[in-house]
Protein backbone atom coordinates (compact mmCIF):
# COMPACT_ATOMS: atom_id res chain seq x y z
CA UNK A 1 0.00 0.00 0.00
CA UNK A 2 1.47 3.50 -0.71
CA UNK A 3 1.52 6.71 1.34
CA UNK A 4 -1.08 8.27 -1.12
CA UNK A 5 -3.28 5.38 -0.52
CA UNK A 6 -2.92 5.87 3.69
CA UNK A 7 -3.33 9.26 3.45
CA UNK A 8 -6.75 8.96 1.33
CA UNK A 9 -8.05 6.03 4.07
CA UNK A 10 -6.69 8.29 6.72
CA UNK A 11 -9.08 11.37 4.90
CA UNK A 12 -12.00 8.84 4.88
CA UNK A 13 -11.64 7.53 8.05
CA UNK A 14 -11.13 10.94 9.37
CA UNK A 15 -15.20 12.22 8.49
CA UNK A 16 -16.72 12.60 11.67
CA UNK A 17 -20.80 12.42 12.13
CA UNK A 18 -21.18 15.37 14.81
CA UNK A 19 -24.52 14.02 15.60
CA UNK A 20 -23.28 10.72 16.43
CA UNK A 21 -20.55 11.20 18.53
CA UNK A 22 -21.65 8.00 20.42
CA UNK A 23 -21.01 5.79 17.67
CA UNK A 24 -17.84 7.71 16.34
CA UNK A 25 -16.41 6.62 19.51
CA UNK A 26 -17.02 2.90 18.86
CA UNK A 27 -14.64 3.21 15.19
CA UNK A 28 -12.14 4.15 17.38
CA UNK A 29 -10.86 0.71 18.62
CA UNK A 30 -11.57 -0.46 14.99
CA UNK A 31 -9.30 2.19 13.65
CA UNK A 32 -6.32 1.55 15.63
CA UNK A 33 -6.16 -1.56 14.57
CA UNK A 34 -6.27 -1.02 11.34
CA UNK A 35 -3.40 1.34 11.56
CA UNK A 36 -1.68 -0.34 13.83
CA UNK A 37 -1.65 -3.20 11.17
CA UNK A 38 -0.45 -0.81 8.43
CA UNK A 39 2.76 0.12 10.82
CA UNK A 40 3.29 -3.33 11.57
CA UNK A 41 3.30 -4.67 8.06
CA UNK A 42 5.63 -1.97 7.42
CA UNK A 43 7.75 -3.11 9.58
CA UNK A 44 8.09 -6.15 8.55
CA UNK A 45 9.04 -4.69 5.11
CA UNK A 46 11.39 -2.73 6.20
CA UNK A 47 12.97 -5.72 8.81
CA UNK A 48 13.32 -7.91 5.45
CA UNK A 49 15.09 -4.97 3.45
CA UNK A 50 17.89 -4.58 6.30
CA UNK A 51 18.41 -8.80 6.69
CA UNK A 52 18.78 -8.75 2.65
CA UNK A 53 20.66 -5.79 2.66
CA UNK A 54 23.21 -7.71 5.11
CA UNK A 55 23.52 -10.49 3.23
CA UNK A 56 24.21 -8.69 -0.17
CA UNK A 57 26.85 -6.59 2.02
CA UNK A 58 28.04 -9.60 3.95
CA UNK A 59 28.59 -11.73 0.45
CA UNK A 60 30.16 -8.52 -1.09
CA UNK A 61 32.85 -8.64 1.52
CA UNK A 62 33.38 -11.92 1.13
CA UNK A 63 34.32 -11.85 -2.61
CA UNK A 64 36.24 -8.59 -2.08
CA UNK A 65 38.82 -10.25 0.56
CA UNK A 66 38.71 -13.82 -1.38
CA UNK A 67 36.83 -16.02 0.97
CA UNK A 68 34.38 -16.35 -1.30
Amino acid sequence: MTLDEIRTELERDMALDQAALDLESLKIPQLHSKYLNFLMDERLVQRKAGADYSVLLRAQWEHSTGEM
